[in-house]
Parts: C-alpha cells; structure tokens; sequence
C-alpha cells in the first residue's frame, strides 16, 4: 500500500471519522497520566493539572462533533460506506458522549437532593458563615460533613454532627476552606473536569492531581485567616469520625500530607525544570490532539483532493 492509498483510507475513507475516535483519545488520556505521575503528592500547579485532565475530554468532543456534524449531511444511506459514516460512527460518538452525560446526571440529582433535605442555619453557624464570607446550610446528619456545591451559585453544606464536634475556632476554619473553593469556583470547574474526564480514559490520575491542587490552595487560604492549628484539628475531627487517620478532608480529597503541611512538618516539593518541560509537553501535546479535526480537513484535501 502507498503512502497516497494509506492516506485515502486514513482521511477520505468511509472510517476516516472511526479511527480516531478508538485512537486519538486514548492516547490523549496516556499521556495525561504519564504526565500526572510526575505530579508530586503536594505542590501541583492547577492549571497544568486542569488541563491534562479536560485536554482528553476535548479531543473526544472535537471528533465527536466532526462525525456527528459529517453524518447528519449525507442524508439516508445507501451503500455501506455511508452506514459506516452516516450511522455507525456518529452514533459510537453520540453514546460516548451520553455515557459521560449520565454519569453526571446523578451529580446534579445529588444536589437537588441535598438542597432539599438541608435546612436554614442555626445561629452559630450563621455567624461562623458571616465570618467566612459564604452561604450556608445544614444537614440533618449525624455524620460530619462539610462541603460546597453548587455551579452557579456554591453553599456550604455543614452536617449537625460536624458541629457538635468542631470547636468555634475549627468551624471557621472549615469555612473559610470552603469558601476558598467557592470563590476560586472550584465546584463548577469540578463538575466540568469529571464531565470531560469521563469522556477519555485514563484521565483520572490528572483530575486527582487538580483536585489535590485546589485542596492545597484552599488549605492555603485558610491557614492565613483562621490559623493552621484549627485547620489542622478539623482536618483530624473529620478524620475520626471516619476511622481514617488522617484521611477524609472537608471537601472531597485529603491525606497525611495536608496536615505535614499545615502543623508545618513538611513543604510542597518543588518541581524540577526537566519535570516542568514534560508536563507543558504533554499539554501542548494533547492541545494538538484536541485541534485534530482541523488538521484532519487539511490533510483530506491535501492528500485526497483530486
């Protein structure tokens, strides 16, 4: 076969939409991850980490649009050239797409569901959110929890259980953790990222990096206005309760190393210049990856145009 054979059935053939739907996004995911393992446990960058966790994602929309976008103009099929185009591949790129949507759905289910069972604030957590800067309510939970969600608009949700345990000191705290993830729109941007996550394989490792990244800020953020020593002892009331020491954050990531940072025990390591070249690598890399439909045009016209 000659390289002008070989780039007809690639760019002008009927699987020329198929192909790289099986090709292009796991290779995007691989490199994601191979580039997440270079992140350090603590002391990851967001954005770097952001974007090896949605650059797969993308890649997936981008070539889904194409198949979609080039099925809808060919009208009823009459050979089985235009069944693989017209049908097959657009409809392996529509059940992609709603495979990652409906495993959102039951996200934004949970939050109807938690907006429904919380109540107003007590006094007391009324004035540790005026403190805080943010809204909150209150969970009928024996449990300990604390959390923000919401896209457009993020409470914090506070269960009974977290205060009855934490003193006055730590429930500040708490908040003022949370409500760095609210103006920092974390709560949106995780949503986004598991959406787009969910769309190529092998990007979980890179979601986990962002959101240890968004931990740390927040932790960060906290520290500096209610201190590190209650933040540091809501990070362990919460972790008891979970028979985890010390595992479970406030929000939805956490370790030892959270706490090595905040008592002071440990620091962020930095990041070498080599390992920086990689990471940025692997994000040009699959920034070219989720352009591919164009280059993929181009290509059709240069090799296959007569």
């Amino acid at each position: 076969m000659t390289w002008t054979e070989l780039a007809t059935w690639g760019f002008d053939g009927p699987w020329r939409n198929f192909w790289p739907l099986l090709v292009l996004p796991p290779l995007a995911g691989l490199i994601s991850d191979r580039c997440a393992r270079l992140f350090p446990t603590a002391g990851v960058a967001p954005y770097p980490a952001a974007a090896l966790a949605v650059l797969p994602g993308l890649v997936t929309l981008g070539l889904a649009s194409m198949a979609v976008g080039q099925g809808l103009t060919r009208g009823l099929p009459d050979s089985i050239d235009d069944i693989i185009l017209g049908v097959v591949t657009p409809g392996s790129a529509i059940f992609i797409v709603l495979f990652a949507a409906r495993r959102a759905w039951p996200r934004a289910l949970a939050l109807r569901r938690l907006r429904a069972l919380s109540s107003p604030p007590g006094a007391r957590l009324v004035t540790a959110a005026h403190e805080a800067g943010v809204t909150a309510r209150e969970l009928p939970l024996f449990e300990p929890e604390c959390f923000i969600a919401g896209f457009l608009h993020p409470v914090v949700f506070v269960s009974r259980g977290a205060l009855e345990r934490l003193s006055d000191a730590e429930l500040r705290a708490m908040l003022h953790h949370e409500g760095a993830h609210g103006r920092s729109r974390d709560p949106a941007m995780f949503g986004i990222v598991s959406f787009l996550a969910d769309l190529a394989p092998m990007t979980h490792r890179a979601e986990n990096a962002y959101r240890c990244a968004c931990e740390l800020r927040a932790d960060t953020h906290a520290a500096a206005r209610a201190g590190s020593l209650p933040l540091a002892a809501a990070l362990l009331v919460m972790a008891r309760a979970h028979d985890e020491v010390p595992a479970v954050a406030m929000s939805s990531t956490g370790g030892a190393w959270r706490l090595e940072l905040l008592l002071g025990l440990a620091s962020p390591p930095p990041l070498t210049r080599r390992i920086r070249w990689r990471i940025w690598l692997g994000v040009v890399a699959n920034g070219l990856l989720a352009v591919w439909p164009l280059p993929h045009i181009m290509l059709l016209y240069a090799f296959c145009s007569s």
